[in-house]
Parts: C-alpha cells; sequence; structure tokens
C-alpha cells in the first residue's frame, strides 16, 4: 500500500508540475487507450461468438438437410408403397368387376336360355293343345255316327240327291281329313 501510496503522490506531484492541460490530455489519453482496448475486446468476442454461431448454424442446417433428406426418402418410400399399393388395389378391383361383368353375362344368358326354352315349350304345349283341340272339333264335326243315319242312309232322299250328295260329301270328308292331317303333322314337326 505504501507502494500505491506512492505512486499517488508521485502522480500528484506530477500533476502539479504539469498544468492543467497536460492532466487533461493524459486522462484522454488514458480513455482513448481503455476503449480501444474495450473495442478491441468486443470485436474478439465479437468475432468469437459469430464464429460460434456460425458452426452452430452450419451444424444445424447440415443437420436439417440430413433430417429434410431423410423425411422426403421416407415421403418418397412411402409415396411409392402407396402408388404400388393402390396400382394393385386398381388392378384387384377391375379384375372383380371384369369377373363379375362376366358372371353376370353368362347369368343372363343361361336366364335367357331358360326363359326361351321355357317360353318355345309352352308356346309347343299351347299349339299342340290347340292342335288336339282343333282336331277333336274336327273329329266331332266330322262325325256322323254319333248324329244317327243320314237323310240318304235312312232314305228319306232321293236315288238322284244320293249318287249327288254322297260323292262331294265323301270326296270333303276325305280332303278335309287328309289336310287336317297334313296340317296336323306340320305343326306337331314345328
Amino acid at each position: 500500500m505504501e507502494c500505491r501510496g506512492n505512486q499517488l503522490n508521485t502522480k500528484k506531484e506530477s500533476e502539479k508540475a504539469m498544468g492543467k492541460l497536460t492532466n487533461d490530455m493524459t486522462i484522454l489519453s488514458d480513455k482513448i487507450v481503455t476503449l480501444r482496448e474495450a473495442s478491441q475486446n468486443f470485436i474478439i468476442g465479437l468475432q468469437s461468438n459469430v464464429s460460434a454461431m456460425q458452426a452452430d448454424f452450419c451444424k444445424h442446417r447440415g443437420e436439417a438437410a440430413e433430417k429434410s433428406q431423410a423425411d422426403l426418402t421416407e415421403f418418397t418410400t412411402d409415396l411409392k408403397s402407396f402408388r404400388a399399393d393402390l396400382k394393385s388395389n386398381v388392378s384387384d378391383i377391375r379384375d372383380g368387376f371384369w369377373d363379375d361383368h362376366i358372371n353376370m353375362g353368362n347369368e343372363i344368358k343361361a336366364k335367357l336360355a331358360d326363359y326361351v326354352s321355357s317360353l318355345k315349350q309352352s308356346v309347343k304345349d299351347l299349339r299342340q293343345e290347340f292342335a288336339d283341340d282343333l282336331g277333336g272339333a274336327r273329329q266331332a264335326w266330322l262325325d256322323t255316327s254319333r248324329l244317327g243315319p243320314s237323310r240318304f242312309e235312312a232314305g228319306v232322299a232321293g236315288p238322284e240327291e244320293k249318287e249327288k250328295s254322297e260323292p262331294r260329301h265323301h270326296v270333303k270328308v276325305k280332303e278335309t281329313k287328309k289336310s287336317s292331317s297334313r296340317g296336323l303333322s306340320k305343326r306337331a314337326k314345328k
């Protein structure tokens, strides 16, 4: 302390000897040196901080780039998988639709074939029934045995009428029977 005290005393003595202007210049010079050192220390600290921030930024940017690349790769992989699944699903749906379409077509064809067959059979049965009914009606119409003896057979008509009428009657009956049997056989074939 004595040493410091001696320095202060020396400084005071030199201040008295130098004058006020010299003293102010010394104080100003000391402040400039102090501010310069503080400025240099600030710049060094700032450079250190900026370097640390740059290194940290580069590190974070690299990590972000790696993460983005990993996310992008994962997204691309997921997208490819989704596309493959979608393609497979669409293919399966299309194949199922095609199978259903073929099955439905076959089912409709079978039903239509059954319907046409049933319709043909119904028409055939109706035609046969109609032919049988028509044949029976013709047979009933032509069957003279149920009506009893005809006028010719009973002798009510004269011999001239009997000769004129008889061949016509027999011819018509024969022709009618032949034509009706032809018609029936043609219809039965259909």
